[in-house]
């Protein structure tokens, strides 16, 4: 399926945008109060907590009008672009994912 990266790519920098502040801003909250494990830890869970978010069930049918008329990315691709990015950030990776070399 192919989308319409005109159609996309404002609400994807608006998604990208918000999620660094707040992801920022827990980094700059956990400072001196937690490990660097621990702040790993939290930073995971907020990665993972975004992507959960994001699980849908369509019909193909479904997908593709949502692909031709929807300004969001499909959830699959909104979750797991950021959750890589952020995970990436925190110094952990997703199984399977570049990090990984697959």
């Amino acid at each position: 399926m192919k989308l319409i990266g005109k159609l996309i790519s404002a609400r994807t920098a608006a998604d990208n945008g918000g999620l660094r502040i707040a992801y920022m801003a827990l980094m700059e909250t956990l400072e001196g109060k937690a490990e660097a494990e621990d702040q790993r830890l939290y930073a995971g869970n907020a990665c993972s907590g975004w992507s959960q978010i994001w699980c849908q069930v369509s019909t193909e049918e479904g997908a593709r009008l949502r692909a031709a008329t929807d300004p969001h990315s499909p959830g699959p691709w909104r979750s797991t672009a950021w959750s890589s990015t952020c995970l990436n950030s925190a110094g952990l990776r997703l199984p399977g994912g570049p990090a990984d070399g697959a």
